[in-house]
């Protein structure tokens, strides 16, 4: 019974000390990579819809999107809902740019980050991380962040 007792003890004594942890142990979070989303191109008007529907051609510096029937930029991507300029692709509402990655629908991130919940995202050795208070930031894999 002694030792059960002395066991139950130490085990409080570490949750204990875990609980607390000496500010200079904690750094400071880094702030989110929130690359917001670019609005779709509009690339067809009424005009050149009604062109488009006459002579299916699109002006001089666009291309045909069949399944929009519509027209977007050479080298652009076709959405559902409008187009994405050269080095952009479609994504959630918007575009991101070729070199990016979409995050929670909210966010265009780069390669090689990670997304985190709610959107915006941590750079490679960073951990998307959200206080008690529900400040968001992102803390160095391994650390504890304040």
């Amino acid at each position: 019974m002694k030792i059960s007792a002395l066991l139950s003890i130490a085990a409080l004594t570490v949750v204990a000390a875990a609980d607390f942890i000496p500010a200079e142990d904690q750094v400071a979070a880094a702030p989110l990579i929130f690359n917001e989303i670019k609005p779709y191109f509009e690339a067809k008007s009424e005009f050149e819809a009604v062109l488009l529907s006459k002579r299916q051609e699109c002006r001089r510096g666009y291309g045909q999107c069949p399944k929009q029937k519509g027209c977007c930029p050479l080298g652009g991507d076709c959405c559902k809902k409008g187009c994405c300029g050269a080095g952009y692709w479609c994504y959630a509402k918007g575009c991101c740019r070729n070199n990016q990655m979409g995050c929670d629908g909210k966010s265009c991130c780069p390669l090689n980050s990670r997304c985190c919940k709610g959107g915006g995202c941590c750079k490679k050795g960073y951990s998307c991380w959200i206080s008690a208070k529900g400040k968001r930031g992102c803390c160095p894999t391994g650390k504890i962040c304040a």
